[in-house]
């Protein structure tokens, strides 16, 4: 009789133990589960965000601050191409292409185009001064220390020319520079311009 009692208790301990390890072992998949969906959709995440924004892809929105503090955005700029410029007053290859870029705005100041320069200079003050100084022509902007703009298209290399069409796709988001002959011809090219 007593071994009949020790055996139903041993029993309802055998029954505790695989109960307890069967909840363990749930609770361990469903951790395992939430964790794999969890790097999957950050994955996903970091997959499109570390992809550099490509001829086709939508040109992100910025709003920046021109000479006179006034924010200008690329929504407002829609309707007409768009030549973007991303240089600083420290970078001797982006000064060394300013006079080019004027010939260019002169080219084609009754087409339907933007010139458009962002600086990322830090220093607002020689920025407004170098624009004024150098009667810099176009739509003048400054983004400061703003990369996200220039980080959606995979660097912080400057000079950088970027061709945008009418409704804000990019053409090409590594064009060529307005000292290489080949960048009057492209915008020649473009339809309805």
């Amino acid at each position: 009789m007593f071994e009949r009692f020790k055996s139903k208790k041993v029993t309802y301990k055998i029954i505790e133990m695989r109960t307890g390890l069967f909840i363990l072992f749930v609770f361990v998949l469903s951790c395992a589960i939430s964790v794999e969906a969890q790097a999957r959709k950050k994955g996903k995440a970091i997959e499109k965000e570390e992809r550099p924004l490509q001829a086709g892809d939508r040109c992100p929105n910025f709003s920046f601050e021109d000479i006179h503090g006034k924010k200008v955005s690329l929504k407002a700029l829609k309707g007409k191409y768009i030549f973007i410029d991303i240089w600083a007053t420290w970078c001797p290859p982006c000064r060394d292409e300013l006079p080019f870029l004027k010939v260019l705005e002169e080219k084609f100041k009754d087409k339907n185009i933007w010139f458009v320069s962002i600086s990322c200079d830090n220093d607002k003050k020689k920025w407004i001064e170098m624009v004024k100084g150098d009667k810099l022509g176009g739509i003048q902007l400054h983004m400061g220390d703003d990369w996200s703009f220039m980080e959606a298209f995979g660097n912080r290399k400057i000079p950088r020319f970027i061709l945008v069409d009418r409704k804000g796709k990019i053409i090409s988001p590594k064009t060529t520079r307005p000292s290489e002959p080949e960048t009057e011809t492209m915008l020649k090219a473009l339809k309805g311009l």
